[in-house]
C-alpha cells in the first residue's frame, strides 16, 4: 500500500505498508521538503523504497500514473514486479476528474472480481455528486483559489478544478486536468509545468513566466488551503507559520471576508478515492453556505483558518 494512502479506510491501518518513503517529512517544513525532493529528482535518487518481500503473494498491484513525487510512480513499481516468478494483475489509476475516479473505482472492482460492489460504489458518488450539483444549479460562482503546497505556493491541478467547479466555484489560477504548478507570491512568478504527458514528474524543468503578483490579481474570494500529504493539524500549522507574513496578504479578498479555509488534504483531495466526494460537499458547502448544507459531519477535515 502506498505510504500515505494506508491509514484510509481505518481498517488499512493494520496492512503490511509495501511502500516507504525515504525521508521523515513530519520533522521537516514545507520548504525543506520540497527542498528534500527536488535534491533527490535532480540526483535520480528515488523518493520512495519498496518492500518486494511483501509483494511475492499478491494478486493485484495498484499503480498510480499521474505523478512520482506525491507517490511512487509506475517505472519503479514494474522493475520490481519483473523480478517475480508469478505476474500479479496490474490495473493504472489515472483519474483526473470525478468521472475518472468513477472510471478507477469499476477498474479496481473488476480486477478483485468484485464489479458488482463497485458499481454500487459508483451509483453512490454519481448520486451525491447529483445532489450537489442540483442544490447549486443557479448559484453564482464563487473565485476560488486552491493551494496544494505552501512553500513554495503550488496551485492545485489534476481533479481540483472539476471539484470545485461542480462545488459552485472557478480557480482562476487552475486548468481541468492540468498539473500543480509552482507559482511565486511576488514579482515575476515562475510557473513551472509539463504538458508531455509522457512525463509524469509535475514539480521540475519545464518554467515559463506569468505577471506580478497573481495571487492578488486573483482576487480570490475564498481560499483553500489542503497542502498534499498533510492532515488538518499540519496544514494549520503550516499555514500560520507560512501564509500570514506573505506581503499583501491582508489585500486578499478571501482573507479580508474570513473566508480561508484550511482542509486535511492527506484525506480528501490527495489522491482520485472516493474521498472526494467527500471533498465536493465539504467545497459546496463553504462556497455556497445558504444553498448547501453538509448532511454527514465533517468537524475533524476542514477548518475556518484566521490568520
Amino acid at each position: 500500500m502506498p505510504h500515505r494512502d494506508a491509514q484510509f479506510p481505518p481498517a488499512a491501518k493494520d496492512k503490511p505498508k509495501v511502500i516507504r518513503c525515504i525521508f521523515n517529512s513530519d520533522d521537516l517544513t514545507s520548504a525543506e521538503i520540497e527542498c528534500a525532493v527536488t535534491t533527490n529528482l535532480a540526483a535520480s535518487v528515488p523518493l520512495y523504497e519498496i518492500d518486494e518481500s511483501l509483494l511475492k503473494d499478491v494478486d493485484v498491484v495498484l499503480i498510480q500514473d499521474l505523478c512520482e513525487v506525491c507517490a511512487i510512480g509506475p517505472r519503479m513499481v514494474l522493475a520490481v514486479l519483473e523480478k517475480l516468478q508469478v505476474q500479479p494483475r496490474v490495473v493504472y489509476l489515472t483519474a483526473r476528474t470525478l468521472e475518472g475516479l468513477y472510471k478507477d473505482v469499476m477498474s479496481v472492482a473488476t480486477a478483485c472480481d468484485v464489479e458488482e460492489r463497485g458499481i454500487a460504489m459508483v451509483e453512490s458518488m454519481r448520486a451525491r455528486v447529483n445532489r450537489v450539483e442540483r442544490a447549486l444549479v443557479d448559484c453564482t460562482p464563487v473565485k476560488t483559489v486552491c493551494v496544494e503546497w505552501l512553500d513554495p505556493i503550488y496551485n492545485a491541478g489534476h481533479w481540483m478544478p472539476d471539484l470545485v467547479h461542480r462545488a459552485g466555484g472557478y480557480d482562476p489560477l487552475a486548468a481541468p486536468e492540468s498539473f500543480s504548478v509552482a507559482v511565486n507570491w511576488t514579482h515575476v512568478a515562475e510557473v513551472r509545468f509539463l504538458s508531455a504527458p509522457t512525463n509524469h514528474h509535475h514539480r521540475q524543468h519545464a518554467r515559463r513566466p506569468i505577471l506580478v503578483a497573481m495571487w492578488l490579481q486573483a482576487g480570490a474570494e475564498v481560499l483553500v488551503i489542503m497542502p498534499c500529504g498533510f492532515d488538518l493539524a499540519r496544514t494549520i500549522k503550516d499555514a500560520t507559520e507560512t501564509l500570514s507574513s506573505k506581503p499583501g496578504w491582508r489585500d486578499i479578498p478571501a482573507v479580508r471576508s474570513h473566508r480561508v479555509w484550511a482542509f486535511d488534504g492527506n484525506r480528501l483531495f490527495s489522491g482520485a478515492s472516493p474521498a472526494l466526494v467527500d471533498g465536493l460537499e465539504i467545497l459546496a458547502s463553504i462556497l455556497h453556505p445558504n444553498l448547501y448544507t453538509l448532511g454527514t459531519p465533517y468537524a475533524n477535515d476542514f477548518s475556518l483558518l484566521d490568520i
